[in-house]
């Protein structure tokens, strides 16, 4: 786990391809400046944020069958 919380995943999906998460960032406006950044200069991809929370520890600790 990284010890800086960055929630908001920037995913990048070009044709024929998977999406895949390219970059977190802390804040959502700057995840939005990125992704503009993107899509000004890359045009034939697509570039969206979505907000991934961290996984609550404790729920994963009690879900484990003993």
């Amino acid at each position: 786990m990284c010890n800086t919380y960055r929630p908001w995943a920037i995913v990048a999906a070009f044709p024929g391809h998977k999406p895949k998460i390219i970059a977190r960032i802390q804040n959502r406006a700057d995840a939005d400046a990125h992704v503009r950044f993107l899509q000004q200069h890359i045009p034939q991809g697509e570039f969206y944020v979505v907000f991934e929370p961290e996984a609550d520890q404790s729920s994963e600790v009690n879900s484990v069958p003993h």
